[in-house]
């Protein structure tokens, strides 16, 4: 996790404008290895990022890869939009993450076998307490 955050520090993105999203916030509390980092950013970071990268058509949206191991999202397939999920997110050494009840959410609407091992790793951490 720490060579991600790494990389992605290297973007000079403004901390207050995007937030860790998709495993990034159960790597960030060592209930699994993250190999990526998924963002959600504000819509003006979007707008100044799909100028300088090109934006690809994903089945539920759009999606920018500012490397191989870091793709954003403008609009997370949640009940909340991008700046409320950044506006709440939790942060940890200066850098946000979206909290894990949304992140529940998201992986349920994915419903991959991989996110429904996340969503039951998740859901015992909140039942141990962990936030």
């Amino acid at each position: 996790m720490k060579e991600l955050l790494k990389e992605l520090e290297n973007f000079g993105l403004p901390k207050d404008k995007f937030a860790i999203f998709g495993s990034g916030p159960m790597g960030i509390r060592g209930l699994r290895k993250v190999r990526d980092l998924d963002l959600v950013v504000m819509s003006e970071i979007w707008q100044e990022l799909a100028k300088k990268y090109q934006v690809k058509k994903v089945k539920k949206g759009e999606k920018i890869f500012l490397s191989k191991n870091i793709e954003i999202r403008q609009r997370p397939n949640t009940k909340l939009n991008a700046d409320k999920l950044i506006g709440q997110a939790d942060i940890f050494d200066g850098i946000r993450y979206v909290k894990l009840k949304n992140v529940i959410e998201y992986k349920e609407k994915l419903k991959r076998v991989k996110d429904l091992k996340d969503i039951e790793l998740i859901k015992k951490y909140l039942q141990k307490g962990g936030k």
